[in-house]
């Protein structure tokens, strides 16, 4: 096994993150749109920071252990959650609605922002750091010093003039820098409930260097010329057709059974931020062997040599092993691309954590994880309960590069995926059997003749399930 990795992860985060935010303020957004209650559900127990002080009955002198008494349990706030689904409320939701109204707009089609409206799917969470945000160096957890990062990822949506479409933005990301409060402000905080709790936190004992409400937000998208309103997606041509995102004024509350978001979000065309690498997914898992394997997604790339994988039977980086003396290469491809690495170095029973390292050509290098598979003896992945067909990635994606389409095949079942054109030809087909496959599409017809740009389905057709989804080719 080689070297261990060395940690400039955070330093080059929290300079990329100062650089791009001096970058944003001199520019001027194409649109401002005012977000109130966009809503954050599907905790599953990931959470940020525990209100935990010697006056609570929980206290274990760790401020970031997971309390379970009736008092959390009545106080879920006690928890500040994040999400991994974070979305627009759906109309009659007893919380709460998503309102979103623009405010403000530069663009040569309307002079009334009321016209503009934005609507998007659901974001992911695909990245959860604890970092120090004041001494990198440091360990995240000094007191005073402690805060996240979180990256949520792909969501796609439109931006409107009188309700029609006029502007496809795909694959947003964006990442939020959560600040964790100060001892002051904890203590503020509980003392302006308006159902007071029977206990008090002590104003010197800060988690982190606040404010409490000073999460900080940015990133990008990709305009699809394809589905968009020609001259609305000149705006952004000269830029790559990326939108550059930025998040203001972030205002995040916990309630019983959710939490809300409100924030002002602004688009850009006017400068394309300069980031090697942007991370969709990254996953661990067995293969039939009962080895690891790791795969991972980006969203963009540029500017990118390859990829590193460290792994380790610790959860502790310092203690891991580059599993990858050869550099992974990147594809550089600003639609993204797919790897998939196994770590065979990892086959006896236990339970492994593994971090991706990203590698520009300016040698920084970012690092995301961990994640973990536990191996054991003669270990054979479940079959799937039922059949399902799952999202293609990247979509759109670009001829001469792949589509990768998840499929699910429960046991005993069997059948194809076929992709068609919107004539309903059928343009490629692939045998499917029991288990979890992936299918990959290179845009090309039995003829090995290159398939022409624009919508196409993907369908599932077995003996117990049929299904259909939409995917969009570029050339």
């Amino acid at each position: 096994m080689n070297s261990k990795p060395m940690l400039g992860r955070y330093l080059a985060a929290a300079l990329l993150m100062a650089i791009w935010a001096g970058l944003l303020s001199a520019q001027t957004p194409l649109f401002t749109f005012n977000v109130d209650d966009l809503e954050g559900t599907e905790r599953n127990t990931i959470w940020l920071f525990d209100f935990d002080s010697p006056s609570f009955p929980t206290h274990d002198g760790n401020w970031y252990s997971f309390g379970d008494t009736p008092i959390y349990q009545s106080f879920p706030f006690l928890h500040y959650y994040a999400e991994d689904l974070v979305r627009m409320t759906l109309p009659g939701n007893p919380e709460g609605t998503t309102l979103i109204g623009c405010v403000q707009e530069n663009v040569p089609f309307t002079g009334d922002p009321s016209q503009i409206g934005i609507s998007f799917s659901a974001f992911n969470l695909t990245d959860l750091e604890r970092v120090n945000l004041v001494n990198p160096g440091d360990p995240w957890q000094t007191p005073g010093e402690s805060g996240d990062i979180r990256t949520y990822a792909n969501s796609n949506g439109y931006i409107t003039l009188g309700g029609a479409n006029k502007l496809r933005i795909t694959n947003m990301q964006y990442e939020i820098t959560t600040p964790y409060p100060t001892g002051q402000e904890i203590h503020d905080f509980i003392e302006s409930l308006a159902y007071p709790i029977p206990y008090t936190w002590n104003p010197t004992e800060s988690i982190g260097p606040g404010i409490f409400f000073g999460q900080t937000g940015s990133g990008t998208g990709l305009v699809d010329p394809a589905l968009s309103d020609p001259a609305w997606a000149a705006l952004f041509e000269d830029v790559g057709y990326v939108v550059t995102i930025e998040m203001r004024n972030i205002v995040s509350r916990t309630t019983q059974n959710s939490t809300y978001h409100d924030f002002d979000l602004l688009l850009y065309a006017d400068t394309e931020p300069n980031v090697p690498v942007v991370l969709s997914s990254f996953t661990a898992g067995l293969n039939a062997e009962n080895l690891a394997v790791l795969n991972w997604s980006t969203a963009s790339e540029s500017d990118l040599i390859g990829f590193r994988v460290f792994g380790s039977p610790t959860q502790e980086l310092d203690s891991a092993y580059n599993l990858t003396p050869v550099l992974i290469p990147a594809q550089n491809s600003s639609s993204g691309a797919d790897y998939s690495f196994t770590a065979a170095e990892f086959d006896a029973p236990g339970t492994y954590w593994f971090w991706l390292e990203s590698i520009d050509i300016s040698g920084n290098s970012g690092f995301f994880g961990p994640i973990s598979v536990t191996i054991n003896d003669a270990q054979i992945p479940p079959l799937p309960d039922r059949s399902s067909l799952g999202s293609a990635y990247p979509n759109p994606f670009v001829g001469g590069a792949s589509a990768n389409i998840l499929v699910e095949i429960k046991a005993g079942d069997s059948g194809e995926l076929g992709i068609y054109n919107l004539a309903g030809q059928r343009v490629a087909s692939f045998p499917v059997q029991q288990g979890v496959q992936t299918i990959s599409w290179d845009g090309l017809d039995p003829s090995g003749k290159a398939c022409a740009s624009g919508v196409y389905f993907y369908r599932l057709n077995t003996g117990s399930h049929r299904e259909t989804k939409k995917l969009i080719l570029f050339k």
